[in-house]
């Protein structure tokens, strides 16, 4: 039955002395252990208030992820959290899975940030940059293999085709295993 009524729940760190905090607990231990009332939450099961609140939580989530300026990488191969969420219970994502879809590894931009390596540049072009998508989708020192996996697959590998590649049955393998052959190869050259 809808009221009118809106009911906002928050987290509060619990047991830090905060007083309107230690006092709601406080009053719900009571009500808890001397309520001689049916309970009111009867009304649905939990199973479906769970549902609903995940369901709330993700859309959340999803938004955050979309409309915010960060994993502009990640967004390449998975757009949203709920083609993430599919791809995460699908595929068991290794550490040369993750440095794929996050550009966090062993690539000179990304290891000259944390000043590992002195250049971000690429070894096929001192004006370009190695990242992840350079090297898997752009780089010439990669080419044969790359052509090798387009031709498997019959989709070329660019910043456009990175999505459906990693997601769709016929073409995920290959790509994956195109993908981690190259970080491997990079990886082992920035050590």
């Amino acid at each position: 039955m809808h009221t009118g009524k809106t009911v906002s729940l928050y987290w509060v760190k619990a047991h830090v002395g905060i007083i309107g905090n230690e006092r709601a607990d406080e009053l719900a231990k009571q009500a808890a252990l001397h309520i001689k009332t049916k309970p009111a939450y009867d009304r649905c099961p939990i199973s479906f208030m769970k549902r609903q609140i995940r369901g709330d939580t993700l859309h959340e989530w999803n938004r955050r992820y979309t409309e915010g300026t960060t994993a502009s990488g990640t967004k390449l191969f998975l757009p949203d959290i709920y083609t993430a969420q599919k791809f995460v219970k699908a595929t068991t994502p290794d550490i040369l899975v993750t440095q794929l879809l996050t550009g966090h590894g062993g690539f000179s931009e990304y290891l000259n940030r944390f000043k590992c390596k002195e250049k971000p540049s690429c070894v096929c072009d001192p004006d370009v940059l190695e990242t992840v998508v350079h090297v898997i989708s752009e780089c010439p020192a990669h080419c044969r293999d790359r052509r090798d996996a387009e031709a498997k697959m019959g989709v070329a590998i660019d910043n456009n085709s990175l999505g459906q590649l990693i997601r769709q049955k016929d073409t995920k393998q290959v790509f994956i295993d195109y993908c981690t052959k190259i970080i491997k190869i990079v990886n082992k050259r920035n050590k």
